[in-house]
């Protein structure tokens, strides 16, 4: 929406648009990242980072909740699946990017975090699938 910690939400059709449909209380970032959690580790709500560090998980009721305040702008988010074998220390955590700090975030639902310093600057994380469309890809996850 371009106001902080304001969302809107567009109907599936994309001919309706609610705005706001939630804002984020105490919140003064603008969002940095979107990401529907399609693990169900997070029940299947909306995870949003922010400018300002914040680390929301929204319902679809737009009952918003912190999880956390990393203190530093945040940009892509993703959810990892809860699979220790495959993902490791990731499983089960949302992922986010630190740009600045060329850093990405483990952060998991009671709000601890760890961070890595990698080589990029962050700004989209995605999970690549171990098999796409009957492919084999890499079976680690990606981070672009």
């Amino acid at each position: 929406t371009g106001v902080p910690g304001t969302i809107a939400r567009v109907s599936a059709s994309g001919g309706t648009v609610q705005n706001p449909w939630v804002t984020l209380p105490e919140e003064n970032g603008a969002v940095g990242g979107l990401a529907l959690d399609r693990t169900g580790v997070y029940g299947g709500d909306l995870i949003v980072v922010t400018t300002s560090g914040g680390v929301w998980r929204v319902s679809s009721a737009a009952e918003a909740s912190r999880i956390a305040n990393l203190s530093t702008r945040l940009a892509g988010v993703t959810t990892v699946p809860d699979d220790p074998g495959r993902y490791g220390p990731w499983s089960g955590k949302i992922l986010a990017g630190a740009k600045d700090l060329s850093q990405i975030y483990a952060i998991d639902a009671s709000g601890a975090s760890t961070s890595l310093p990698v080589d990029v600057q962050p700004q989209d994380i995605d999970i690549v699938p171990a098999s796409i469309t009957g492919t084999s890809a890499a079976s680690t996850p990606g981070i672009s």
